[in-house]
């Protein structure tokens, strides 16, 4: 099971609301996470997952269970040493820098398109 305390540092330093979590896991209703820093409730093993995927780490370490912030999965591990790294800044970015990360390499893209056409 999450760590509350975990997810709420996680949640904070990533620049996140908990309003959008509330919504990446599709909880259906407000101020679940009020509920569950209560113990009135309690979390899916999806919407662990899922939290974990947002916030960038693992459901272990949201769980307390490991140190390692940011464990890479199993898709994750095939990847080149290059899209590793760059992986790991993007998971470093709070939810507002990298909406403007994405969209420069959307530019990126869309001029490399452009000039490999010519």
């Amino acid at each position: 099971m999450i760590n509350y305390n975990i997810l709420a540092k996680e949640r904070k330093e990533k620049g996140i609301t908990w309003g959008h979590l509330e919504s990446c896991i599709g909880s259906g209703y407000r101020g679940k996470f009020v509920d569950f820093k209560k113990g009135k409730t309690s979390l899916t093993k999806d919407e662990e997952k899922s939290l974990a995927q947002v916030l960038g780490v693992s459901v272990d370490y949201l769980s307390g269970k490991e140190k390692q912030k940011n464990k890479l999965s199993p898709e994750e591990e095939s990847l080149s040493d290059m899209d590793k790294e760059m992986l790991s800044l993007f998971k470093e970015l709070g939810e507002r820098d990298r909406k403007l990360a994405l969209a420069q390499l959307r530019t990126m893209l869309s001029v490399h398109e452009d000039s490999a056409k010519k």
